[in-house]
């Protein structure tokens, strides 16, 4: 069968506030951003039917196993029959033999009104298939447990070619508050791992994940590097995940919603169980923590569903993926090997993006532009950084130190790729190093690419790229009252301050301005700072620009959020000149 489809993951997100130091303000909107496709995933079951949990007791009247129609259409049953390693049972013996399209029913002798579920009953090493005998004999479904299965079972030879192999197969514990089941309900990729330990739910979609009991930070599941599926059930459910960190590491922890309904949020806790991040963004049912500890130990994370529900079946799934990362060691050369006069020590640095260096904060890396294959044949280059921030920072990032042939382009994106900004030559007639200066809507991981403007490369096409950054934006300054001609004074008073946009010093008095529009500003007195508000919606690429800057006048212009705080961007030269402007592909 095919997983319900998953709706995509919510975009971070950014618009509308704007203040600038400005002349005059233009703003143009086009384009368009193309949408990812959802996840899917395949069953091997030939019409939907599958054996969805599995229930051992010592008691064969208390065992029962689970079918789930995953099809879209009812199943009569009347033609099955289930089987076990040394009987089978009909299940026509079901007062009921129809199951309706996405049922869940659990089926035990009670339900088939004989004494065992089929044989002698379930035993820790069994299995149960389940045929349609209608045409003729098609295996449905075969699950097996417990140890290697037997040879010497009346049914082996049967079903043997279904069989897990030896090292998958799931075990089953007797009379245990567990039972094995299908994780998540309904998935047949005819493996092993299809199976795990949940608590048991039958004839209902299961509650929970394998992970239970993780419902607080002393029971919390262990993780390594990795991906894992969990699930909030029931509602106010919280899952905690042990983490054993080291400070030579920065680790990323993110949890990321799969179904429909949830969203998530994520915090940090320390070895003595004190809260150090948190992490629910609005916009977004996504969330992140990236963090570098000072000492050893072991930490736990905790993930909850923001509006404290939580419930059975697919709707609050969510993924929590944990990765590591370390700072790459200088490759060693050995006394005969011969290093390429092409490749620096961070390559590969190129997509895919798993192998792209980390720069921190106020470091720097020199880089080649170049690769070589075959060894002395130079062929085109281009290098990626992985950038791991901070909101509400101001961060710049930059190149310096160019070689003579290069003339460095830098582009910035974030973690799904998404185009954020982009520089050529920072200080137009003052070389050809690149700048952006950008603070980030949200912490998390972020990638900035390099390459030669012209496409050059070579040994000699050497650079460096660096990151800073400084801390937040300087508050605004308050605007001052215009004073008032008055035709009784005495002495004549200066000509007023101000433009007609006045009062819009402060985000609160911003003027509106519109696609295709102009305004006329001006920059006064010497601590004036000019807002602007303006509509946007995702999915199209909106530019505001100074221009005809008056003499002196070097204007400075800050993107920021619709809470008027956060920055979005920022541009000191973009334009003509000592102009400004800024491309902003809002994402909400």
């Amino acid at each position: 069968m095919m997983r319900p489809t998953l709706p995509k993951r919510h975009l971070r997100s950014a618009v509308t506030a704007l203040v600038i130091a400005g002349v005059l303000l233009s703003m143009l909107g086009l384009g368009t951003v193309q949408a990812r496709p959802s996840l899917q995933v395949q069953t091997n079951s030939p019409n939907g039917l599958v054996i969805n949990e599995v229930f051992d007791s010592q008691n064969v009247a208390s065992e029962y196993f689970e079918l789930y129609n995953t099809s879209a259409v009812a199943i009569d049953l009347s033609t099955y029959v289930i089987y076990n390693r040394d009987g089978s049972t009909p299940l026509s013996n079901l007062d009921d033999p129809i199951i309706a399209a996405g049922q869940v029913r659990a089926i035990g002798p009670t339900q088939l009104h004989t004494p065992t579920i089929a044989g002698s009953g379930l035993a820790r090493t069994d299995f149960l298939g389940l045929i349609n005998t209608s045409p003729s004999d098609q295996v449905i479904d075969v699950v097996n447990w417990g140890n290697p299965p037997d040879i010497s079972w009346p049914n082996y030879e049967r079903f043997a070619a279904y069989f897990f192999p030896a090292g998958t197969i799931p075990q089953l514990a007797e009379d245990n508050p567990k039972s094995i089941q299908r994780w998540p309900d309904g998935t047949d990729n005819d493996i092993g791992r299809d199976f795990q330990q949940i608590l048991r739910s039958p004839g209902a979609l299961s509650c929970g994940d394998p992970y239970e009991d993780d419902n607080s930070l002393t029971t919390a599941s262990a993780h390594t590097a990795g991906t894992y599926l969990h699930r909030i059930c029931p509602g106010g459910d919280l899952d905690h995940i042990a983490i054993t960190m080291s400070p030579s590491v920065t680790y990323t922890l993110e949890a990321r919603a799969r179904g429909s309904r949830i969203d998530t949020a994520l915090r940090l806790f320390d070895p003595n169980g004190l809260e150090i991040a948190v992490d629910d963004p609005p916009g977004t049912r996504d969330s992140m923590i990236i963090f570098r500890p000072t000492t050893s130990g072991v930490f736990r994370a905790q993930v909850s569903d923001t509006n404290n529900v939580g419930a059975a079946g697919f709707d609050f799934l969510y993924d929590f993926v944990l990765s590591a990362q370390t700072p790459s060691p200088t490759p060693a050369v050995t006394a005969t090997a011969t290093p390429s006069p092409c490749r620096d020590q961070f390559e590969p640095d190129t997509p895919p993006l798993t192998e792209a260096e980390p720069l921190e904060q106020n470091t720097e890396q020199v880089h080649t532009l170049c690769q070589e294959d075959p060894p002395g044949t130079f062929r085109p280059d281009e290098d990626w950084v992985r950038l791991s921030v901070s909101s509400g920072k101001v961060y710049s990032m930059y190149t310096k130190d160019l070689a003579a042939p290069v003339d460095t382009v830098i582009t910035l994106y974030d973690s799904q790729l998404n185009w954020l900004a982009e520089n050529d030559d920072y200080q137009p007639g003052s070389g050809l190093a690149s700048r952006i200066d950008y603070t980030f809507p949200n912490t998390g991981i972020y990638y900035l690419r390099i390459r030669d403007k012209r496409n050059g490369f070579g040994p000699n096409y050497r650079y460096t790229v660096g990151m800073s950054t400084t801390g937040g934006l300087p508050p605004t300054g308050t605007p001052t009252a215009s004073p008032t001609t008055s035709p009784f004074s005495p002495t004549p008073t200066q000509p007023p301050c101000g433009d007609a946009f006045e009062p819009d010093g402060v985000p609160e008095t911003a003027r509106t301005i519109l696609i295709g529009s102009t305004q006329r500003h001006s920059v006064c007195p010497a601590t004036d700072a000019d807002w602007v508000r303006f509509y946007a919606r995702a999915g199209k690429v909106y530019t505001i620009r100074t221009s005809n800057l008056g003499i002196g006048l070097d204007t400075y212009m800050y993107l920021f959020d619709t809470d008027a705080a956060t920055i979005l961007a920022q541009n000191d030269d973009g334009g003509e000149g000592v102009s400004s402007r800024i491309d902003f592909y809002p994402q909400r």
